[in-house]
């Protein structure tokens, strides 16, 4: 069993290590339910020869030549679906690696599967079943258990070995560059950054809503965002998405009216009440040309919507053909995007896509 480094002493061996090594593997785990912020309780890193697990909450222990080692480094850091480690990292440091790799990026341009689990990929590749009885673990609790710390070891045991396999591959399907430009966007910081006007997008049942009532919904989910990242709340602790589209729909005559309402949180004061009720007001009195677009979700003109279904069927015949995966081809909000402005530079005109689909695609507009 792999020692667990709590002490930032021990860490300094572990920098060395990374610094001479091909590539890092990187894991981390973390809880989420109750709060807004994701908060780290274990770190898993791998090069060829060594693993380590790391303990974020150990008293004795300082992160910061980590992030510095991680952030600084030369060579790929490799996650597999790195969004969420990618923001618990951002977090911690404020930047991000200067180059990322990502094996479930990779698998979808090797055709193996679209947004492929890493426990689907391992036995995939290597004949392996991961064990998956910690995955609802507490990563909080301390002593960790050897069940919890071999669960954890194995998410980069094993990403290590799958990586240089997925990159052989790559290259034998000339797709190495591919790769390369779809993981060059991962370390821009910008998408994560908080946007508080566009959270209106996360809430359920929002499709379902015009435009005046689109501009009062933004109002309540900028609200529910600030709130719920000052308050360190799960956003939906703060309000329902069920509440949210109810006062969007009907709006409320007073504070004592949302504050009355049936699905008003107990614990939500009459300040917050009076706060979201002014918010609420003032996007009512938007101009209609201020509302928020329904982009994606608005409902194709059927000149649109026919060009869409022929564009569609392109898109899956070129993914059986190249044998990759279709949504990394063309999603459809990729596609109603030319469709709109074929003129615009966007992802499908651009890098690997253009030249497998993006063209012919393209020539096929009016």
């Amino acid at each position: 069993m792999n020692p667990i480094i709590t002490d930032t002493d021990a860490l300094g061996p572990v920098l060395s290590a990374l610094h001479t090594a091909p590539f890092i593997a990187i894991d981390t785990e973390f809880l989420r339910e109750s709060t807004y912020y994701p908060q780290l309780c274990l770190i898993q890193l791998a090069t060829p020869d060594a693993l380590w697990l790391i303990d974020p909450l150990a008293n004795h222990l300082d992160l910061t030549p980590l992030w510095h080692a991680l952030n600084d480094a030369t060579q790929p850091i490799v996650f597999h679906a790195a969004e969420q480690d990618l923001e618990l990292m951002h977090l911690a440091s404020g930047t991000l690696p200067r180059q990322i790799h990502d094996t479930q990026i990779a698998a979808s341009l090797l055709g193996l599967g679209e947004q492929m689990g890493y426990a689907r990929l391992v036995l995939l590749l290597m004949d392996h079943d991961l064990d998956k009885s910690q995955s609802r673990t507490n990563w909080s609790m301390r002593p960790l258990t050897s069940a919890q710390c071999q669960y954890a070891a194995d998410d980069v045991r094993f990403l290590r070995l799958i990586y240089p396999d997925l990159l052989s591959r790559l290259a034998q399907m000339g797709r190495g560059d591919w790769f390369d430009q779809e993981c060059a966007g991962l370390n821009s910081p910008e998408r994560f950054q908080p946007n508080d006007d566009r959270q209106w997008r996360r809430v359920r049942g929002q499709q379902r809503l015009n435009g005046g009532e689109l501009a009062i919904l933004q109002a309540i989910a900028s609200w529910r965002e600030q709130t719920a990242r000052k308050q360190d709340l799960p956003r939906r602790w703060v309000l329902s998405d069920d509440l949210a589209l109810e006062l969007a729909v009907t709006p409320p005559k007073s504070a004592q009216t949302v504050q009355a309402n049936r699905l008003w949180p107990k614990q939500r004061t009459m300040t917050e009440a009076e706060n979201l009720f002014e918010r609420m007001e003032r996007a009512r009195q938007m101009p209609t040309e201020q509302w928020p677009q329904a982009g994606r979700y608005s409902k194709p003109d059927p000149e649109t919507a026919s060009l869409l279904v022929l564009l569609q069927e392109i898109v899956q015949q070129v993914s059986q053909t190249e044998t990759i995966a279709p949504s990394l081809l063309a999603t459809t909000d990729d596609l109603l995007a030319l469709i709109r402005h074929p003129d615009n530079p966007h992802r499908l005109t651009t890098g690997w896509r253009n030249e497998v689909i993006g063209a012919r695609l393209k020539s096929l507009l009016p």
